[in-house]
């Protein structure tokens, strides 16, 4: 009898420690799970601002070409406007000299 209540107690040890340690268990994996879960979402975020980084590059570098291909444009009508006014004003001149000319001889 006395061998049986030992044995009773044991067992009731035994089903209390199993019942701790599952318990334990459980909220081990709930963290495990959680945590996961955090490192699953910051992936995702992680992902996201490096989508958003290359598009910030991507327009980044368009505008660049745009503010070259500017620059060029302009710098070639300044070369062909400059050339208008050269060819103008040396006209200009040549026909001043020939008017010179033409008061002089009068």
């Amino acid at each position: 009898m006395v061998f049986l209540g030992l044995l009773c107690v044991l067992l009731s040890a035994v089903i209390v420690g199993l019942y701790i340690e599952t318990k334990g268990t459980r909220q081990f994996q709930l963290r495990c799970n959680n945590r996961t879960e955090e490192k699953d979402q910051l992936q995702m975020q992680y992902n996201n601002l490096n989508e958003e980084k290359d598009q910030v590059e991507a327009d980044r570098n368009r505008m660049i070409k745009e503010l070259e291909n500017n620059n060029n444009n302009l710098r070639n009508e300044k070369s062909q406007l400059t050339a208008k006014f050269t060819t103008e004003r040396d006209e200009l001149q040549r026909r001043l000299c020939k008017l010179g000319e033409y008061i002089v001889y009068c």
